[in-house]
């Protein structure tokens, strides 16, 4: 094998991999598809692999990136520089993501007997010549051409072993409704590690996992002519055949594979960024885009404000007066609540929002409780009066210039060039009269925005933001919001729209988001901390080679000093449900927080979370 360093004798560059990854197989197939077949490949997550337009893998490159990869430390060494590698890495680089759901590749038989034999396996295994076949034989996008076609890409792309592939992988993907549900990027991220083991350990001739990923990683971190890649498409689609053969064509130019004149673009450390002094980036460019990402974070309250505030008064008299006297008071003796409208959702507190089975783990008397009911303790006040009381306390800060998560007094904010796009972007598109979106039911009035239904009237500039991110005509993998160490494609804020699952990028994008706010707090050591998505997978997969609390850009990102963190909030996925797990250190104890009640699910939920919690 060539040389594990980096050095001007470029050994590695007179050597080629034996390698059973073949993007191009792959994407002739795909440009061949009709629309029908690829709205379904859309359906299961694969979006991201129809923008493939590669061609042939560099194999030469291929076998030197493997030399310089560090399976046991999840590090490469380029050019001077290590890169942490992870699956989260991969969803960046492949576009193809973790929707919660651990993939086993067992089973009983009988379970997919049928199909089975609708590909004619041999004892080796099915022929990806016969899905090839099959794939383009078929008239109807239905249940058998997309496992025909995840069986394909698995084959070709994502975890190749061969000229076959086993049927062992078809009971994972026997529900076709779950495969977008699957943990395809730390599944395939795995399969790359062991296969790359089990070459450098000399106990296999070639390598069996997805060198495109590394591939593409390595092209799109190098300092290149001073070209910034688009941050708003993902790598695989930036970097296309024609993109690839001029970086080749200027890598020998700078002396070849393993030149010590190439330079590292950016230190990318699982999805944390941080700009190497190369070039001259472009900042105002940055800072666009920037100001547009905020926008998502940010909503104009003012009218919900001016709507609600003449009954702040009111409630605080009705509150008033029933905290002194009590239930027991006639309730002909002071105001009532009667005219007064319950709060929405949204302004409900989080304690409220998570009813159901609340579950505490208490780490001093080593035992689990269960029990109904909402977090509140030793209050006189009903369900009714507790939220309004919630809602006046918000009131009155954001009205006072107070800051809080639910009311953010500044206005939506764009900057001219980014609001003049949005104004063509939605003409036609927004109902200027109030009289035309309000829906007139009995009840209280409700407004529609886009696919939403909302119970108060946002801003123009808001609804033009809706309207723009959940538009299905637009690109669906183009990256709508971007801060940095983190970012959403158009298909994971449409899962969002009524009746979806809710993609993990979302959660981890709002624990980014409250992270920030924290930090705001306290920079140095935040109270709390809100953990990703695939903190949990990590814990629950026991990815022994992966320790997150050890790795220093995931640490600096989600944690603090433990001395002084009060509490951590650790979303989970359970066979593709979300709940919460709170450990609350200030008080010894942990509750999940369950949207869904089902006694069925409780042993594995406390199971799941006492495994967290000694992760």
């Amino acid at each position: 094998m060539g040389n594990s360093g980096d050095s001007n004798s470029h050994s590695g560059d007179n050597e080629i991999v034996e390698t059973k990854c073949v993007p191009e197989r792959f994407c002739v197939l795909v440009k061949s598809l009709s629309e029908d077949k690829k709205k379904a490949i859309r359906e299961i997550g694969f979006e991201s692999l129809l923008e493939l337009r590669c061609g042939k893998l560099k194999r030469k490159l291929c076998h030197w990136l493997v030399n310089q990869f560090k399976p046991e430390r999840n590090i490469i060494e380029l050019h001077g520089q290590k890169l942490e590698l992870c699956p989260k890495m991969f969803s960046k680089i492949m576009g193809v993501k973790d929707g919660g759901m651990a993939i086993k590749i067992n089973g009983a038989s009988d379970h997919i007997a049928e199909v089975r034999r609708i590909f004619q396996p041999t004892v080796k295994g099915i022929r990806i010549r016969t899905l090839e076949d099959l794939i383009e034989q078929l008239d109807e996008a239905n249940k058998i051409f997309k496992v025909a076609f995840t069986l394909f890409a698995i084959a070709t792309l994502l975890c190749p072993i061969g000229s076959y592939i086993s049927t062992l992988f078809l009971h994972p993907i026997m529900d076709v409704s779950t495969i977008k549900s699957l943990n395809w990027a730390t599944f395939c991220y795995d399969w790359l590690v062991k296969s790359i083991c089990r070459f450098q350990n000399q106990q296999a001739v070639y390598i069996g996992g997805c060198l495109h990923f590394l591939q593409i990683f390595y092209l799109h971190n190098i300092a290149y002519d001073n070209i910034q890649p688009d941050r708003n498409i993902l790598p695989i689609t930036f970097w296309n055949e024609s993109r690839i053969k001029k970086f080749m064509k200027w890598l020998r130019s700078k002396g070849g594979i393993g030149s010590d004149k190439i330079k590292i673009r950016y230190f990318d450390t699982g999805g944390l960024f941080q700009q190497n002094i190369v070039g001259h980036p472009n900042f105002e460019e940055i800072i666009k885009k920037q100001c547009f990402a905020l926008t998502i974070l940010t909503v104009k309250v003012d009218e919900i404000i001016e709507a609600i505030s003449g009954q702040t008064t009111l409630l605080n008299e009705v509150l008033h007066v029933r905290k002194t006297r009590g239930h027991s008071s006639s309730p002909g003796n002071h105001p009532t609540t009667d005219a007064i409208q319950s709060p929405s959702p949204d302004f409900v507190s989080p304690q409220e929002k998570y009813r159901g089975t609340l579950v505490e783990i208490s780490s001093t008397e080593g035992s689990v409780s269960c029990r109904r009911g909402n977090p509140y303790d030793d209050s006189i006040l009903d369900s009714k009066e507790r939220q309004l009381h919630d809602l006046l306390c918000r009131l009155e800060g954001a009205l006072h210039g107070e800051s809080n998560d639910t009311f953010q007094s500044k206005p939506l904010e764009m900057d001219t060039q980014t609001s003049k796009a949005m104004e063509e972007y939605t003409a036609g598109h927004i109902q200027h009269s109030r009289d035309n979106n309000v829906i007139c039911k009995s009840g209280p009035l409700r407004f529609s925005v886009g696919p939403f239904t909302i119970p108060s009237s946002i801003s123009e500039d808001a609804k033009q933001l809706i309207l723009y991110l959940f538009d299905d005509k637009l690109n669906s993998m183009e990256i709508v919001v971007d801060i940095g160490d983190n970012s959403i494609t158009r298909s994971s804020m449409r899962s969002l729209l009524p009746g979806e699952w809710i993609d993990g990028d979302i959660i981890t994008m709002y624990a980014d988001y409250k992270n920030m706010k924290e930090a705001e707090k306290d920079v140095t050591s935040p109270r709390c901390w809100f953990l990703p998505t695939y903190y949990s997978q990590a814990a629950l997969a026991d990815w022994s080679s992966l320790n997150f609390a050890q790795a220093a850009g995931f640490r600096d990102r989600y944690m603090g000093c433990l001395d002084t963190c009060e509490k951590i909030y650790v979303p989970i996925n359970s066979d593709g449900h979300w709940y919460m797990l709170l450990v609350d250190i200030s008080h010894a104890n942990a509750t999940i927080w369950d949207s869904l009640e089902l006694p069925s699910r409780r042993e594995k939920m406390i199971n799941e979370s006492l495994a967290i919690v000694c992760y």
